[in-house]
């Protein structure tokens, strides 16, 4: 089996440790990147080292590639810091959201309204 077809049904089934996920966090693959963030809002992951990778993330979004129309890896992590909903995550999204163009925003916004469930 191919190994990224290997790790995108391990996150998709779960089949992942808060490790892996972070690891995947940073892979130059988008579909593995993106994956991870969408694992981590069905598995509820408050980790505070998850929570500033995404941070991470979503502060380079006008340099993270494209993986679905105009939403991007940056995209799916600020949503994803606002799915999670803790004080941290609604902190780190709030600095983010203010710092972006509103081009920007409102493609948040959209994705935060259509996230894949």
């Amino acid at each position: 089996m191919d190994k990224i077809q290997e790790i995108l049904d391990n996150l998709n089934r779960d089949n992942v440790s808060i490790d892996d996920i972070e690891k995947f966090l940073a892979s130059g693959n988008i579909l593995i990147k993106v994956n991870a963030i969408m694992a981590i809002i069905r598995l509820n992951i408050h980790d505070d080292k998850i929570i500033q990778k995404l941070s991470q993330i979503a502060q380079n979004i006008d340099n993270e590639p494209r993986v679905i129309g105009i939403w991007n890896g940056g995209h799916f992590a600020l949503a994803a810091l606002k799915f999670l909903n803790t004080e941290k995550s609604e902190t780190q999204y709030k600095q983010i959201s203010a710092g972006l163009k509103e081009p920007q925003q409102e493609a948040v916004e959209r994705l935060l309204i259509k996230w894949p469930q």
